[in-house]
């Protein structure tokens, strides 16, 4: 499912990078607002990436559960924060 997410992050920037300048040229604030919600939702994205590869480390024993829990957590809180500034 994260890997999901970063495609879809992506193929909306790529989607939205040809309609943001007539947005721009109509509504600045809006055009503003657009960008920010990519890159929220492709930081969101990207944070979920780093979620699974720490969880995989934990799984493969690279460290301990209580070692990488900390991590885990962190970006847990992220992800929910990143996901909720992209729906803004």
């Amino acid at each position: 499912m994260p890997l999901q997410v970063a495609e879809l992050s992506l193929e909306l920037i790529e989607t939205l990078r040809p309609l943001v300048p007539r947005i721009k040229a109509r509504d600045q604030s809006l055009a503003d607002q657009i960008n920010r919600r990519a890159r929220f939702f492709s930081a969101a994205g990207s944070a979920g990436e780093t979620y699974t590869a720490v969880r995989g480390t934990i799984a493969w024993r690279y460290f301990t559960t209580k070692e990488g829990e900390a991590a885990a957590a962190l970006l847990k809180r992220i992800i929910a924060i990143l996901w909720k500034l992209s729906r803004c």
